[in-house]
Formats: structure tokens, sequence, C-alpha cells
């Protein structure tokens, strides 16, 4: 039985260096550690590559490319849906109530938004094209993401005495409101 392989001196070259150089160690190459810029595009996926063409190992004449893989960082503010992005939004009550501008946070900076009076604690709006960049949209005639802004109320600010007293003017008794209304009636069903 007879078998053929590479010799792992020479790497099949025939020629074994003598007297190797003290820094690479006759492998005609040395590692280092080398940092390079790359353009990531927008919406890249968590765990995919990137090649950068000519900046591989080098063998012989022939350099190879370097494969990049990307571990994307979650956002503590924006979750994502394909190319949609959801935000919470903390909105004090009262503005929500009377309705009025706030700034909403987007990847591209911070966009006003008009709440319209009466939002409630979870409505969602949506902000048009300021989710994820769509870069093959030209190609296939698909558009950029939406940023879906969600509203949560936050705890209401401690109020003075006479803030409390002018806000109680405001606020007729609680059953008023035709929905705790229905939750009230719904309860004395059950209860009764």
């Amino acid at each position: 039985m007879q078998s053929q392989t590479t010799c792992p001196y020479c790497n099949g070259t025939g020629k074994i260096v003598k007297k190797p150089c003290p820094k690479c160690k006759g492998k005609k190459y040395q590692e280092e550690l080398k940092t390079y810029e790359i353009e990531i595009d927008p919406g890249i996926e968590n765990g995919q590559v990137v090649k950068i063409a000519g900046k591989g190992h080098s063998y012989k004449e022939y350099t190879g490319d370097l494969f990049v893989r990307i571990n994307v960082e979650e956002s503590k503010i924006f979750e994502k849906e394909g190319k949609d992005l959801y935000t919470q939004v903390v909105v004090d009550p009262l503005k929500a109530i009377i309705g009025g501008e706030i700034e909403v946070p987007t990847p591209y900076g911070f966009k006003t938004l008009k709440l319209p009076a009466g939002t409630a604690d979870g409505q969602q709006f949506e902000i048009a094209n300021s989710g994820i960049k769509n870069i093959k949209s030209k190609l296939f005639g698909k558009s950029n993401g939406n940023l879906i802004v969600i509203i949560k109320y936050a705890t209401p600010n401690r109020y003075s005495k006479a803030e409390v007293e002018a806000l109680n003017k405001i606020l007729k008794d609680n059953n008023d409101n035709d929905q705790v209304k229905k939750y009230y009636d719904q309860a004395k069903k059950e209860i009764q």
C-alpha cells in the first residue's frame, strides 16, 4: 500500500530553508493584527457576513478575502420586526389627555410627533420611512421600514394641593367615563 501527501516541511515547493528567518520562522509570512474600517449596510442581520476582498491570508502570489461575521448589538430603545422598528415613548398622562407635541427618537435623530387630545396608554402611531432603510428599494420598488411609536404613560408627577384641587374641578366622577362605567357595570353583574 502506498500513499502520497504534500511534504509538511516545504509544502510541495521542493525547497527547505536551512536558516529560517527568526521573525516568520520560515513560513514566509508574519501574523499581525490589522484593523479595517468596513461599511455596514442599513438593516444588516445578526450573523450576516461581509466580504472584504484581498484582505485575507497570502500564499505565494495569491491573496485571499477576509470574511467578517457581524454581531448586531440589541437596542434598548428599538425593537426590530422586518424593516419596521417599534419604540415605546414615555409620556406624561396629562400631556396625553390634553394633546400636544412630543419628541420621538428615531435611528436618524429626534422627530416631532403631534399627539391628539385623549391619546390612550398603549396607543400606536406610525412615522413613515423612519425604520430600517431598504438598500434594494430602487431595484425592487420596496420602501423603507416605518417606525411604530407606542405611547406608555409615565407615573404622574406629584402635584401641589392647589394643582390637585384644580384637577379635581376638571375631573368629574370616575364613573362618567364610558369605559370606566362599562367596567363597573360588568363587575357588578359578576359580583351580585
